[in-house]
C-alpha cells in the first residue's frame, strides 16, 4: 500500500485480495478521500481488472 496526503485529500494504492465467481484471486484498487474535520466527507475507488490466481 502507498499513501498520498495533500491537504485535505488522501490517496491511497492498494492490492485486495478476495474471491471472485471464477476463483481465488486479486485486485488494484486506487481510493481516494476528501477530508473534513478529521472525518471521511467523500470518497471514490477505482478498481483494476481481477487478476486470478493460478490453481495449485
Amino acid at each position: 500500500m502507498s499513501r498520498i496526503v495533500l491537504n485535505n485529500k488522501v490517496v491511497d494504492t492498494e492490492i485486495v485480495s478476495r474471491t471472485f465467481p471464477e476463483g481465488p484471486g486479486h485486485i488494484d484498487a486506487v481510493c481516494i478521500y476528501e477530508l473534513a474535520d478529521n472525518k471521511i466527507k467523500s470518497a471514490w475507488f477505482i478498481m483494476g481488472k481481477p487478476v486470478l490466481h493460478e490453481k495449485q
